[in-house]
């Protein structure tokens, strides 16, 4: 196994316990196409397998194939859309914030301050973290 693809795969399934056909039934995938991309076989497996494959291990597609470039990862699951990257910066905005919190927050109620930040940013015609926003909804609910 010597492809990114191939070692991610094969990390995050032994992480949950997976067994490969374990992993192809969860993912609604047939048999052996997993199998294939971890042997070598699949060389270039559609972006609907590795979609599926990403969906049943809980990880991002740009977990799965090294999204290294920065680029964002647009995913339509049940009508929302979904950028990694601004997702990570509403956990860098909310963190940065909760540090000058007088009290350490839940890990629900720090959940809930990342997803109204992202949905909040979500909502503008160029999505991009507001910092404002974020320091007012910490203190608000610190």
């Amino acid at each position: 196994m010597s492809s990114y693809l191939q070692q991610q795969i094969q990390t995050r399934m032994d992480a949950m316990g997976l067994s490969v056909y374990a992993l192809e039934k969860k993912a609604g995938l047939k048999r052996s196409a997993v199998r294939n991309i971890l042997q070598g076989f699949s060389k270039k497996p559609s972006a609907d397998v590795v979609g599926a494959i990403a969906s049943a291990l809980d990880c991002g597609l740009g977990d799965l194939v090294g999204d290294t470039d920065g680029s964002t990862i647009k995913q339509k699951k049940k009508g929302i859309s979904w950028e990694e990257n601004l997702y990570v910066d509403a956990v860098r905005s909310i963190g940065k914030y909760l540090q000058n919190a007088r009290h350490l927050s839940s890990f629900e109620q720090v959940q809930y301050l990342i997803s109204e930040t992202y949905k909040y940013s979500m909502a503008k015609d160029k999505p991009k973290i507001d910092d404002d926003f974020s320091k007012w909804l910490v203190e608000k609910n610190g």
